[in-house]
């Protein structure tokens, strides 16, 4: 869907948290239009997170497409 031909991936562990970065340079989304249409896929992703209790942040990757950062305390 983003039509992105790059892919970033970046995977932190520290004594507290997890830390995931993945960017792209595809053609971006709104957030809030994502969250309040009927597919899963976001869904699932905010679910999951939240049943672990991360934190999950959407932006845009300039100059294009996304960057999502989830943040996931280890207890």
């Amino acid at each position: 869907h983003a039509n992105a031909n790059e892919l970033g991936l970046i995977l932190e562990k520290t004594s507290h948290q997890i830390s995931v970065i993945l960017t792209d340079n595809g053609v971006g989304f709104n957030y809030e239009e994502g969250k309040a249409k009927d597919g899963l896929g976001l869904k699932n992703i905010l679910i999951r997170v939240a049943y672990l209790k991360g934190n999950i942040q959407f932006s845009p990757n300039m100059p294009s497409g996304t960057k999502v950062q989830i943040t996931i305390p280890i207890t």
